[in-house]
C-alpha cells in the first residue's frame, strides 16, 4: 500500500503485488484442503480489512505507513541473516541452488536500478540495497564453498528390512498402489465420472 499511496509506477512494485496475491491464494488453498474453510474466510476478510485500513488516509497516516514499510523492509532483510549464519556454521551451502542464488543477486541489483530511475524514495532504495548486500554475501559464500565437501554431500538413507516390507505392502508386488483404482481397473461398483451418450 505504501507504493500505491505514494503513486509510484506499477513496474516498481508489481512483482511484489503479484507474489502477494499468489501467497494469499496458496494460504487459502492450504487452509481449505486441511478442513479449515472458515479460517480461510477469516484470513481473507482480515487481509481485506488490513488493506482497507492501510489504504485509507483517515485510518493510517502516511508517516505510520512509512514505519510499516520500514518494518517490512527489516523483516525482508532479516530473513537472509539466518541463512547466511547457517551456511557459515555448516561450512557449505548444502543443496542451495547456485542458479537461484545468482538470479536473486541479479534481480536485487535490477530492483536497485529501477528504484533509482523511477522512485524518489530513499526508504525503498535502502531496503533494496540492504537486500542486494545480503544476496551478495550469500553469492560470495556460494563461490567460497563451491568445492566444499559439505556443499556437494547429500545423505541418502537406505530402507531397512522393515521399511522394504512396509513399502511392498503399501504398493503391492506389481508396483501398483493398493486401494487406488485407475480407469482400466474400475469395476461395476465404482461410479464413473464420464458422460454417456
Amino acid at each position: 500500500m505504501y507504493n500505491v499511496r505514494n503513486g509510484f509506477p506499477f513496474s516498481t512494485y508489481g512483482e511484489v503485488a503479484l507474489i502477494a496475491i499468489q501467497n494469499v491464494a496458496i494460504s487459502v488453498l492450504v487452509l481449505q484442503y486441511t478442513g479449515k474453510g472458515a479460517a480461510a474466510a477469516v484470513f481473507v476478510a482480515g487481509l481485506a480489512a488490513a488493506g482497507y485500513a492501510m489504504y485509507s488516509d483517515s485510518i493510517t497516516s502516511i508517516s505510520m505507513l512509512q514505519y510499516l514499510q520500514a518494518g517490512a523492509g527489516l523483516l525482508g532483510v532479516a530473513s537472509k541473516v539466518p541463512q547466511i549464519a547457517t551456511i557459515f556454521q555448516q561450512g557449505g551451502t548444502g543443496q542451495l541452488s547456485a542458479f537461484a542464488v545468482f538470479n536473486y543477486l541479479l534481480g536485487s541489483l535490477s530492483r536497485i536500478f529501477t528504484t533509482v530511475q523511477e522512485v524518489p524514495d530513499k526508504l525503498i532504495l535502502y531496503g533494496f540495497i540492504a537486500g542486494f548486500t545480503l544476496n551478495a554475501i550469500i553469492a560470495a559464500q556460494m563461490v567460497y564453498y563451491w568445492n566444499s565437501s559439505k556443499s556437494s554431500a547429500t545423505t541418502q538413507t537406505k530402507l531397512d528390512s522393515r521399511g522394504k516390507k512396509a513399502t511392498k505392502q503399501a504398493v503391492g508386488m506389481d508396483g501398483q498402489a493398493k486401494g487406488i483404482s485407475t480407469g482400466s481397473q474400475r469395476g461395476k461398483t465404482t461410479p464413473s465420472t464420464r458422460r454417456r451418450g
